[in-house]
């Protein structure tokens, strides 16, 4: 059975960056993480952590000081008010803890928000995370390739994708979850 814990105590924010940068290598600052959505999810039959993740749902946001100078130029939209948008960070979970359930959570909580749109990151040297955004998402690039050198945190990402995702297409990854999920319920 799995809890999902949402965390604001400055102790527990600490542990959730200490875990993600375990699992990823990439430091999550604490003032990030102190005014967004932060969940650790938690494992009753085993006590024990299983992942985590934190909802950023107004900017700053990280993902777009990633991007070289130039992409920020051209993208109008990030220079503009970025209200309708919010990144999902610090997305980690124990391979083989990762179910279904963890994943209707996460798309479910994200809908709750009212957004239009999801900025979506991710190290293009994960070929696993790459398949399934790209096969159940559908994202609008944005861009591809070496990310900005002079961002912080970055030792761990050489290639990266970025770029954003309707609404609509998180519903419907929700319902195919949904769906595959009900498959295995006896």
């Amino acid at each position: 059975m799995l809890n999902f814990v949402k965390i604001n105590r400055p102790h527990l924010l600490r542990y959730f960056s200490e875990l993600f940068f375990n699992h990823v290598k990439v430091r999550l600052p604490l003032d990030y993480l102190s005014n967004v959505y932060t969940y650790l999810i938690y494992n009753t039959t085993n006590n024990k952590i299983v992942g985590g993740y934190a909802i950023i749902y107004k900017p700053p946001f990280r993902f777009i000081d990633l991007l070289p100078q130039h992409i920020k130029s051209e993208q109008s939209f990030l220079t503009k008010s970025l209200d309708d948008f919010y990144e999902v960070n610090g997305f980690f979970v124990e391979d083989s803890s990762f179910t279904f359930d963890i994943l209707e959570k996460l798309l479910s909580t994200i809908l709750c928000l009212e957004k239009k749109y999801l900025l979506l990151f991710y190290d293009l040297n994960n070929k696993k995370i790459h398949n399934t955004w790209q096969k159940n998402l559908n994202p609008i690039l944005i861009y591809s390739g070496q990310p900005n050198t002079e961002a912080d945190n970055l030792k761990s990402h050489k290639n990266i994708y970025f770029g954003y995702v309707k609404q609509e297409n998180i519903k419907k990854f929700l319902e195919k979850v949904q769906a595959r999920k009900a498959q295995f319920v006896p």
